[in-house]
């Protein structure tokens, strides 16, 4: 089941106003001048030190994570296909 809180909810657990957390969400924004998509190969690796990093702390895994990951290089992987397809035709 996915889950999705509002900034209200996240600004409450930071400690500060909604409004703050508004204005470092869109200054994020544009200091990432909008880019947020992250690869596959990143993503991968960020689970993994999540991973390893919680797991010393009580063994829980995210696997739903791991497989949504590969879930995704696979529709990349079908879209590369689909592209060198069209260029060889």
């Amino acid at each position: 089941m996915r889950r999705n809180y509002r900034n209200s909810y996240f600004a409450r657990v930071g400690g500060i106003t909604t409004n703050e957390m508004n204005t470092l969400e869109l200054e994020f924004l544009f200091l990432m001048n909008f880019k947020l998509h992250v690869n596959v190969t990143v993503f991968e690796s960020y689970c993994c030190h999540l991973e390893r990093e919680v797991s010393i702390g009580g063994g829980y895994h995210i696997e739903k994570t791991l497989r949504c990951a590969e879930e995704i290089k696979s529709q990349q992987r079908g879209e590369l296909k689909g592209e060198i397809i069209e260029r060889l035709n």
